[in-house]
């Protein structure tokens, strides 16, 4: 794993939080949606990161840490997108 901070981004639709993360020096680790049209998009964008497309309550830390490689408390950032819909006009 590369030294500079880690983030996980859930609810990430595409990406764009994430986008931001990485800009800022962060490494993308796993983003998570439950729509799963999402992960193409957020896949090219973060080369390395894993996506899960499943409803945030069917997913565990221990699915993610497990994914991830990480261990306990070793991530840095652990962001949550807000809805775009209402705001978009994509």
């Amino acid at each position: 794993m590369d030294s500079c901070p880690t983030v996980i981004d859930l609810f990430c639709g595409a990406g764009g939080l994430s986008e931001g993360f990485r800009q800022a020096g962060f490494q993308v680790l796993l983003g998570s949606d439950i729509d799963p049209t999402f992960g193409t998009t957020f896949a090219k964008s973060h080369h390395g990161a894993l996506f899960v497309a499943k409803p945030i309550q069917a997913l565990t830390s221990a699915e993610i840490m497990s994914a991830t490689g990480l261990g306990k408390g070793q991530l840095d950032v652990l962001v949550g997108g807000p809805p775009c819909q209402g705001y978009s006009v994509y």
